[in-house]
C-alpha cells in the first residue's frame, strides 16, 4: 500500500490457513477505505477490485453477505483474490445513513485516494461496479467513472438497474455474466 494514502488511517490484519486480510479505517473506524482477501489456496496472481455503494459489516476477520459474494464470483473468475472498495467509506447496514451523514466530503476525499490506488494497481485484473440504485446519490457513480476514465479502467457490471446504475450483487444469481460497464 502506497504510505501517502495512509497517513492517519489504521490497517488491520488477519491471516488464516485461507485467507490472508486487510482493511483500512479512518482512526475513529467509522470508515473502511478497502478491504482486500487474498486466497490462500489460489497461485499468486491479480485481484478483483469490487466498487460498492458502502462498506456494511465485513472486516478484516469477518465477511458480510455482499463481500460473501463478491468473494465467490472473484474466485469463480479464477482470481487469487479481492478487493472491496466503495463509493462512499461510510460504514454503516442501510444506505439511507448516507443521506443522513452530516458531511461526506471529508472522507470522499480520502477515499477518492483509495479507489485511484487500487484501480491503478497492476495487481487489478478486473474493476467491477456494483453500487446499485443509490450511486446516483450526489452524482458518485458518475464521479466515479469519470475518475476511472482519466486512467482508462475498463470497468465492468452485473447490468444495469432501472436507474443505470450497475446492480448490487447480492441478490444476483451466482452464474451471472459480467458485462461492460459504459453508460
Amino acid at each position: 500500500m502506497n504510505p501517502s494514502i495512509l497517513h492517519g488511517h489504521v490497517v488491520k490484519l488477519h491471516h488464516s490457513d485461507l485467507e490472508h486480510r486487510s482493511a483500512t479505517y479512518s482512526r475513529c473506524g467509522t470508515e473502511r477505505f478497502d478491504l482486500s482477501i487474498t486466497f490462500r489456496d489460489c497461485k499468486p496472481g491479480s485481484m478483483a477490485q469490487f466498487i460498492g455503494l458502502n462498506p456494511s459489516t465485513a472486516t478484516e476477520e469477518v465477511d458480510d453477505p455482499t463481500v460473501r459474494r463478491c468473494k465467490d464470483f472473484a474466485r469463480r473468475w479464477g482470481f487469487s483474490g479481492m478487493i472491496m472498495t466503495n463509493a462512499f467509506a461510510l460504514r454503516s447496514t442501510d444506505p439511507q445513513a448516507l443521506y443522513e451523514a452530516s458531511s461526506l466530503f471529508p472522507e470522499w476525499l480520502k477515499n477518492d485516494e483509495y479507489l485511484r490506488y487500487w484501480a491503478r494497481n497492476s495487481r487489478v485484473g478486473r474493476v467491477v461496479c456494483c453500487w446499485g440504485n443509490h450511486g446516483t446519490y450526489l452524482d458518485r457513480g458518475n464521479a466515479i467513472m469519470d475518475m476511472m476514465a482519466t486512467f482508462n479502467v475498463q470497468l465492468h457490471c452485473f447490468g444495469l438497474t432501472y436507474q443505470r446504475q450497475p446492480k448490487h450483487p447480492l441478490y444476483l444469481s451466482k452464474k451471472t455474466k459480467l458485462e461492460e460497464f459504459t453508460v
